[in-house]
């Protein structure tokens, strides 16, 4: 929309809307894909030796000045992991394969358990009521604890965007 806005996307578009083309771009503002998500977990890791691994990240144990030294001073430690553990892909069905295909489902393996403020954020992220969220990870704030998130690589369905006027706070 920032594109479109400022000028900059189809002329013909933009003149309906009344805005000045800058740059004649047709294939501004289409191609819009969605990759369908799912968030699935969060599953508890009870072994306290594992999670002494610092393989998840605990807000509440794990932001200390100590943890700060430790990974300014030799780059390791629980700051040093990107909360991203692991990532997979999956061919969901064989018959989709050729040789220019690659697969359809992607898996993250995310260790980063909920504090407060991460479930806030997880609420405005995948636009879920605060309540729903909270009751649902409540159990597992600050606990070590990791999720999976299956993701559509993709998508077959693709959208566009057009303005409905040349005021930016205008829904499109």
């Amino acid at each position: 929309m920032l594109l479109l806005h400022s000028g900059i996307g189809p002329s013909e578009h933009l003149q309906q809307v009344g805005i000045k083309p800058r740059v004649n771009l047709a294939g501004v503002g289409k191609n819009l894909l969605d990759h369908v998500s799912a968030l699935v977990g969060p599953f508890t890791i009870t072994n306290e030796s594992f999670s002494q691994q610092h393989f998840t990240f605990v807000p509440a144990r794990d932001s200390r000045p100590s943890n700060v030294i430790q990974y300014l001073a030799s780059g390791d430690g629980p700051l040093a992991q990107s909360g991203s553990m692991a990532s997979g892909f999956i061919l969901s069905n064989k018959s989709f394969y050729t040789a220019n295909q690659w697969p359809d489902i992607q898996l993250l393996l995310l260790g980063i358990p909920q504090d407060d403020e991460g479930l806030l954020t997880l609420s405005k992220a995948f636009n879920i009521d605060a309540a729903t969220v909270k009751q649902y990870y409540g159990p597992t704030v600050n606990r070590d604890s990791f999720s999976i998130m299956t993701i559509v690589s993709r998508p077959k369905s693709r959208g566009q965007i057009k303005l409905a006027s040349n005021n930016p706070f205008d829904h499109p």
